[in-house]
């Protein structure tokens, strides 16, 4: 449940944003739709960058994995989501 939630606080300002005319027009990248821009990514690049990222991911300094495992950090994330809305 936690990485559900995490996964949908992390995408919530994403989807949100599609609402802002500029935002999409940077996104869309001069595409007319959000179908025709992700048909345009380079799967092989997205897999380099996940593979990179997954090595960099691993290595976290021990006080940071401390902090992103601490219980009231969620809570926190979430006070903070609901007080700006």
């Amino acid at each position: 449940m936690t990485k559900a939630l995490k996964a949908i606080l992390t995408d919530t300002p994403l989807i949100s944003n599609l609402s802002d005319e500029t935002y999409r027009k940077i996104l869309l990248n001069g595409a007319p739709s959000l179908e025709v821009r992700f048909a345009q990514i380079d799967v092989q690049l997205v897999r380099e960058k996940l593979r990179k990222e997954e090595g960099e991911r691993r290595m976290l300094s021990p006080k940071v994995k401390q902090f992103i495992q601490t219980p009231e950090l969620m809570r926190k994330i979430l006070d903070n989501t609901c007080n700006r809305q």
